[in-house]
Protein backbone atom coordinates (compact mmCIF):
# COMPACT_ATOMS: atom_id res chain seq x y z
CA UNK A 1 0.00 0.00 0.00
CA UNK A 2 1.45 3.42 -0.93
CA UNK A 3 1.91 5.82 1.94
CA UNK A 4 1.53 9.59 2.15
CA UNK A 5 4.88 11.15 3.05
CA UNK A 6 4.54 12.56 6.54
CA UNK A 7 7.65 14.68 6.93
CA UNK A 8 7.73 16.72 3.72
CA UNK A 9 5.14 19.49 3.98
CA UNK A 10 4.97 19.96 0.20
CA UNK A 11 4.68 16.28 -0.69
CA UNK A 12 0.94 15.83 0.00
CA UNK A 13 -0.04 18.30 -2.74
CA UNK A 14 1.76 16.44 -5.50
CA UNK A 15 0.94 13.04 -4.05
CA UNK A 16 -2.79 13.74 -3.98
CA UNK A 17 -2.89 15.65 -7.27
CA UNK A 18 -1.20 12.79 -9.17
CA UNK A 19 -3.83 10.38 -7.89
CA UNK A 20 -6.95 12.55 -8.11
CA UNK A 21 -6.49 14.10 -11.56
CA UNK A 22 -6.55 10.85 -13.60
CA UNK A 23 -9.77 9.88 -11.82
CA UNK A 24 -11.42 13.13 -12.83
CA UNK A 25 -11.65 14.24 -9.18
CA UNK A 26 -9.38 17.26 -9.58
CA UNK A 27 -9.63 20.16 -11.99
CA UNK A 28 -7.96 23.57 -12.19
CA UNK A 29 -10.84 24.95 -10.14
CA UNK A 30 -10.04 22.58 -7.27
CA UNK A 31 -6.41 23.57 -6.76
CA UNK A 32 -7.21 26.06 -3.98
CA UNK A 33 -9.34 23.55 -2.12
CA UNK A 34 -6.65 20.89 -2.41
CA UNK A 35 -4.03 23.38 -1.22
CA UNK A 36 -6.23 24.02 1.83
CA UNK A 37 -6.38 20.29 2.54
CA UNK A 38 -2.60 20.10 2.33
CA UNK A 39 -2.19 23.18 4.55
CA UNK A 40 -4.40 21.54 7.18
CA UNK A 41 -2.21 18.42 6.94
CA UNK A 42 0.93 20.53 7.42
CA UNK A 43 -0.56 22.23 10.49
CA UNK A 44 -1.56 18.86 11.93
CA UNK A 45 1.92 17.44 11.36
CA UNK A 46 3.62 20.50 12.88
CA UNK A 47 1.46 20.40 16.01
CA UNK A 48 1.89 16.63 16.31
CA UNK A 49 5.66 16.87 15.93
CA UNK A 50 5.72 19.52 18.68
CA UNK A 51 3.74 17.26 21.02
CA UNK A 52 5.98 14.28 20.29
CA UNK A 53 8.99 16.38 21.21
CA UNK A 54 7.58 18.43 24.11
CA UNK A 55 4.47 16.60 25.29
CA UNK A 56 0.82 17.61 25.26
CA UNK A 57 0.79 19.25 28.70
CA UNK A 58 3.00 21.77 30.43
CA UNK A 59 3.30 23.17 33.93
CA UNK A 60 2.64 26.88 34.45
CA UNK A 61 4.95 28.96 36.66
CA UNK A 62 2.27 28.53 39.36
CA UNK A 63 2.56 24.74 39.15
CA UNK A 64 -0.74 24.07 37.33
CA UNK A 65 -0.76 21.49 34.54
CA UNK A 66 -2.21 22.89 31.32
CA UNK A 67 -2.94 21.39 27.94
CA UNK A 68 -0.50 22.61 25.29
CA UNK A 69 -2.12 24.79 22.60
CA UNK A 70 -0.85 22.32 20.00
CA UNK A 71 -3.45 19.78 21.17
CA UNK A 72 -6.26 22.08 20.03
CA UNK A 73 -4.35 23.07 16.91
CA UNK A 74 -3.82 19.43 15.95
CA UNK A 75 -7.46 18.55 16.64
CA UNK A 76 -8.80 21.45 14.54
CA UNK A 77 -6.31 20.85 11.72
CA UNK A 78 -7.12 17.14 11.56
CA UNK A 79 -10.85 17.92 11.46
CA UNK A 80 -10.27 20.40 8.60
CA UNK A 81 -8.09 17.86 6.79
CA UNK A 82 -10.68 15.09 7.13
CA UNK A 83 -13.46 17.41 5.95
CA UNK A 84 -11.40 18.43 2.94
CA UNK A 85 -10.53 14.82 2.17
CA UNK A 86 -14.21 13.95 2.11
CA UNK A 87 -14.74 16.63 -0.55
CA UNK A 88 -12.27 14.81 -2.81
CA UNK A 89 -13.58 11.31 -2.09
CA UNK A 90 -10.62 10.34 0.06
CA UNK A 91 -12.59 8.33 2.59
CA UNK A 92 -14.54 5.11 2.05
CA UNK A 93 -17.82 6.82 2.99
CA UNK A 94 -17.31 9.81 0.70
CA UNK A 95 -16.34 7.59 -2.25
CA UNK A 96 -19.81 6.03 -2.21
CA UNK A 97 -21.23 9.43 -3.29
CA UNK A 98 -18.80 10.19 -6.12
CA UNK A 99 -19.21 9.29 -9.78
CA UNK A 100 -15.77 9.16 -11.38
CA UNK A 101 -15.07 10.07 -15.00
CA UNK A 102 -11.39 9.47 -15.75
CA UNK A 103 -9.61 12.37 -17.44
CA UNK A 104 -8.94 12.02 -21.16
CA UNK A 105 -5.61 10.59 -22.18
CA UNK A 106 -5.12 13.34 -24.75
CA UNK A 107 -5.15 16.22 -22.24
CA UNK A 108 -2.35 18.60 -23.21
CA UNK A 109 -2.07 20.31 -19.86
CA UNK A 110 -0.76 18.52 -16.81
CA UNK A 111 -2.36 19.73 -13.59
CA UNK A 112 0.86 19.32 -11.62
CA UNK A 113 2.52 21.81 -13.96
CA UNK A 114 -0.33 24.24 -13.34
CA UNK A 115 0.17 23.93 -9.59
CA UNK A 116 3.69 25.30 -10.09
CA UNK A 117 2.48 28.15 -12.30
CA UNK A 118 2.53 28.73 -16.04
CA UNK A 119 5.57 27.53 -17.96
CA UNK A 120 4.83 29.54 -21.09
CA UNK A 121 2.01 31.35 -22.78
CA UNK A 122 0.27 29.46 -25.56
CA UNK A 123 -1.25 31.23 -28.51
Amino acid sequence: MPHLPLTDREAPLGYLARRLEPLGLLTELDVGALAGVCQAWAQYREATEFMIKHGSVYRTPGGILMQAPQVSIARAALAAYMKGCAEFGLSPQSRTHIKVQPAGEDDEDDLLDKLDGPRSVRR
